[in-house]
């Protein structure tokens, strides 16, 4: 979730505190999708790809430009 002000953020703030379900759900998928996407193998895996200038195994999510 993202916002472009304070006054932005607070109203999420607000909102989230009155609709419990909803910021439950949203923080069930961020929780999923960082443990998928974001774990020790994946890290290490992609770390020995590019240590040995291997091609990438997969699709990661985070930028894997080189420069």
């Amino acid at each position: 979730m993202f916002f472009s002000s304070r006054e932005e953020l607070l109203d999420k703030v607000l909102y989230y505190k009155e609709h419990d379900e909803e910021r439950r759900e949203i923080a069930r998928r961020g929780w999923e999708k960082s443990h998928k996407h974001l774990n020790v193998e994946k890290l290490a895996k992609y770390m020995i790809e590019v240590t040995f200038n291997l091609p990438l195994s997969e699709d990661y999510i985070w930028p894997t430009e080189l420069y």
